[in-house]
């Protein structure tokens, strides 16, 4: 069975089918049919909308459109709780996929203050205070490693794969043994 994701005004298929993976991991999603679930995301002139529809069921979802640079986001956020709706699930890193969440609070905090950047990873990225309070934590803990390195230091990540599955914040090549 296949989730079908029909775009309409827009291009965002890449994030669109992360978010559809956090809900449905094993479902495939295809531009041309599906038969599990049929996923619309419309960007026009003045609203952005997501319609879900599954059975006989049908769920939509529409925002005003304010600038244009916020799309993508917006229909990731409006799909995420379509979905969230639906499935009862709520998963705690939010639209967080793709980034490192460390590296990317770093950079909030960096750009925008500690405050702001706790505000954007919850409100607009949907991460639940569990996961930005532990990923506030790793931040700590890594940024005091870092201060010790010398200039001609360097950082190196080292990938334990303990996962049962695969999910779509990881970009590391992998398989189903």
């Amino acid at each position: 069975s296949m989730i079908r994701l029909s775009l309409i005004g827009n291009d965002y298929h890449y994030e669109l089918e992360n978010i559809i993976r956090l809900f449905y991991p094993a479902q495939k999603v295809s531009a041309d049919s599906g038969d599990f679930m049929q996923i619309t995301a419309q960007v026009e002139q003045t609203q952005l909308a997501v319609c879900v529809i599954y059975g006989a069921q049908t769920a939509q979802r529409e925002i005003r459109r304010q600038d244009p640079a916020q799309d993508e986001i917006l229909l990731c956020k409006l799909l995420f709780e379509i979905l969230s709706d639906y499935t009862g699930l709520r998963p705690g890193w939010g639209l967080q996929t793709g980034v490192r969440p460390v590296k990317l609070l770093r950079s909030l905090e960096q750009q925008y203050g500690e405050q702001q950047a706790k505000d954007r990873f919850e409100n607009r990225l949907l991460v639940s205070a569990e996961k930005y309070a532990l990923a506030k934590r790793v931040a700590r803990l890594e940024n005091e490693m870092l201060c010790k390195l010398y200039s001609n230091g360097f950082s190196l990540y080292v990938s334990i794969p303990f996962c049962k599955s695969r999910c779509s914040y990881c970009s590391f090549v992998s398989h189903d043994i």
